[in-house]
This record gives C-alpha cells, structure tokens and sequence, in this order.
C-alpha cells in the first residue's frame, strides 16, 4: 500500500474517535443533556406510570367481575343412608351415598349497582393522582434545567477567569523581562524588577487558584450531564446578555399559571377531595347483582344425592349496609379531611414564595444587566488607560510602576466583566425557573 493511501486510511479510522472526544455546548444544550441523562427523570417517568395502572384499576372497578373456580377432593368413607319411603314392598331409597370422590365448577359474574359514590370517587381521584405525580414530574425538569445553565455558566466564568489570569501571567512575565532589560541598560533600578517579580509571583498564585476553581466547576458539570473525563467540554463565549425581563406584575402572573409546583398541590388536594367522598360511601348501601352456574358431583340441589355431575345456575341481588361502625368511618373522613386543609395551608405558602421568588429573581436580573453595562465601560476605559500609559513609558515619561498598575486594572476590569455577564445568565435562569419555564 502506497503512503499517500496508508495516511488517509489512518485519518478515515481514526477521525470518528476523534470527533468523539470533543463536546460542545451552551446553555440551552446543557438543559436540554441534564434531563436525558437524569436518573431522577427515569423514576418520575416510572411514578407516571404507576399512576397511570392505578387509574387503569380504579376505573376497572366498575366493570363486572367474572370469576371461575374448580374444586376436587377426596373424603372418608361413611356409612350410606337408605330409606322405605314406598313402603315394605318396594325397595328402599338411597338417601345419603357414600361418596369418596368430590368435585365442582363454579362460574360466577358480579356487577356492581350502587357503592355509595366509591367508585366514581376511586376514578377521579386516581386521575387527580395522576396529574399531580406529572406535575412533580415538571418540578424536576424545570430544576434539573436551572441546575444545568447554573452549572454551564459557572463553568464558563471559572474557565474566562481561569483565562483572564494566564493572560496576567504572561502580561508580568513580558514585564519582568523588559524591566530586566531596561536595568541592563541603565534605565530602571532594582525596584522596578522587585515589583514585576512581585506582580508575577502574585499572577502565579492566582492562576493556581482559578485552576483549581475551574477544575471543580467543569468537574460539578460533567457529574450533572454524565460527560466522561475524556471527552473535553468545548463552552461557548461569555457573550450576549438575556433580555429585559418584563413587568413583575405580568411575570407574578405568568408564574401563577405555569409554576408546575402549584398544580402538584392542587391535584393532590383534589386527590383528597375525591378520597374523603370515597371513604363517605360506607356510610351508604351497597347494591350487587350476581349470578352463577355450578356443576359439582354431588351437587348438593339435588335431592337424594347422588354420586353424579349434576349443574344448577342462580341469579342474586344483595344489598349490604353499615349502620355504625364505631365511628370509624367518620374518623377515617376527618383524617383526609385534615390532610386535604393542610395542603390548602401549603399552597398559600408555595404562592407567597413564589411571589418572593419572582421579584427578586426581577431585581437580580436588573441589577446584573446594569452590572454588566457598567463593566463593559470599565473595560474599555482600562484598555484606554493601559495603551496610554504603556505608550508614555516607552517614551520613557513614566515609571514601571503605572505600567504594572494600569495591567492590573485591566485584568481586573476583564475579569469583572465575564464574572457580570456570567451572573447576568444566571439571574435570567433563576427568573425563568421563578416563572415555571424549562427545557422540555
């Protein structure tokens, strides 16, 4: 095989692998990983399911039941019974055989008429049940998706910081050297090499810090989407801001409509409604009808019996009721009565923190935007100072000392900038997640 065909056949194997270690991501996807990934999410898709068969059952209540039994048995022997009923000249009638040998069929159908509401209360409050349960499901997705862009954006400023001070870095590197250069010549004296040194030592520090920041924040992400370590995370800029958020009064508004934790703790306060009318029905009659078909030998209808399959069918109507149980049923209402209370208490406490949640999550956001504005002009201004100040100490107008501090300044106003436009994403994901948004 020629070399030209050898390359491009190592390039054609090996290029799936590598595009394989590589993984870029912005926030949005981050949302949108977490919840493929989420165990969590499994189990609430499994409480659905559950729910969803305990709906199937309360509703099969109502349907008739169709049951089939079958019966074989071997008894001792006994004395056999014989009669004259004919008188002395005929012969007698076997009136109880010996019968060793038993057996029965038994087919029987139930259908219930009346349960007092049971059943009807049994369906709706499986379906309420189940409403809630998908409502909690919600819950977790809108927290799994503000988990995730917390994380992303995170992320994304430890590694802009960690970025910010290797660029310091080697700005005081350059610096120590031309400082070390102009001693050499004549021009700078044994100070200005101490505070570059110093500024260099201190840069080094830093990055040793926000390396270890950074490792622990891309280590939080990859733990919460489920990224192996040897897949590297490519982050998207620090770039943008979100939107102005809009009034809180339509904000306090939306967030009554779509937060998902309001309408767990309506269906489930529903739920009880429906239960408390269901554990009511056994103060109230009961009406089934019935009917079966029996083959049995001996089938006990037929008289004398006789060691023979014989069938026999039947039809009933049985109506029970309870008329004191000791107080059980009103106190078995009074519980769920009081749970469903407790829960109405919840929901006013749930409201006000949402409330809470909304308006500072609109305060947060507002500020970080203005932040944000406000650093941008930081980081201009510095960069102006820093070209101006570099400039008039080539000219050899100004000591080392302006040049290191307008450097710092600098580094400084940059790093303010990332860390506000990383709190700006941070505080529209707080207030999408106050207003019941998500990644679905």
């Amino acid at each position: 095989m020629k070399k030209p065909q050898l390359v491009l056949l190592l390039l054609f194997v090996i290029s799936p692998f590598s595009e394989a270690t590589e993984m870029h991501l912005d926030a949005e996807a981050a949302a949108r990983r977490a919840i493929e990934m989420s165990a969590l999410v499994d189990a609430a898709g499994s409480q659905i399911e559950a729910a969803s068969a305990s709906v199937d059952a309360a509703d099969a209540q109502r349907m008739p039941f169709l049951r089939v039994a079958a019966v074989v048995g071997q008894r001792s022997s006994v004395p056999e019974l014989w009669v004259n009923m004919n008188g002395p000249l005929e012969p007698p009638v076997l009136f109880y055989p010996n019968i060793e040998t038993t057996g029965e069929g038994n087919i029987r159908l139930d259908q219930v008429i009346y349960a007092g509401g049971a059943v009807e209360a049994g369906r709706e409050g499986s379906r309420r049940n189940l409403d809630g349960v998908a409502a909690d499901r919600e819950v977790l997705l809108a927290d799994l998706s503000l988990n995730a862009r917390l994380a992303y954006w995170r992320a994304v400023a430890a590694q802009a910081g960690l970025h910010a001070a290797q660029t310091r870095q080697q700005r005081a590197i350059r610096l120590l050297d031309d400082a070390q250069a102009l001693r050499d010549a004549g021009m700078a004296v044994r100070a200005d090499v101490l505070s570059a040194e110093a500024l260099l030592a201190a840069a080094q520090v830093e990055v040793i810090v926000r390396t270890t920041e950074n490792d622990n924040e891309e280590a939080t992400l990859r733990s919460l989407l489920e990224i192996k370590n040897d897949v590297e995370i490519v982050l998207g800029p620090a770039a943008g801001v979100p939107p102005q958020p809009g009034d809180v009064a339509s904000l306090l508004q939306e967030a009554m409509e779509r937060r998902a934790e309001l309408s767990a703790v309506e269906s489930r306060s529903a739920s009880l409604i429906e239960r408390e009318r269901a554990v009511n029905s056994a103060r109230k009659p009961a009406v089934t009808v019935g009917a079966h078909w029996l083959v049995a030998r001996p089938n006990v209808r037929y008289f004398p019996l006789e060691d023979a399959w014989n069938d026999s069918w039947g039809v009933d109507l049985r109506a029970t009721w309870t008329l004191f149980d000791g107080h059980r049923t009103r106190a078995d209402a009074a519980v769920v009565r009081y749970q469903r209370q407790s829960l109405d208490f919840d929901r006013e406490e749930l409201v006000r923190r949402i409330r809470l949640e909304v308006e500072t999550a609109h305060r947060d956001l507002l500020s970080a935007l203005a932040a944000v504005a406000a650093t941008t002009a930081s980081v201009k201004a510095a960069e102006a100072r820093e070209q101006a100040v570099q400039e008039r100490y080539e000219a050899g107008l100004a000591p080392i000392s302006d040049v290191l501090d307008a450097q710092t300044d600098l580094a400084g106003a940059e790093q303010s900038e990332i860390v506000a436009r990383a709190a700006a994403w941070m505080s529209g994901a707080r207030l999408k997640r106050a207003v019941g948004e998500h990644v679905g």
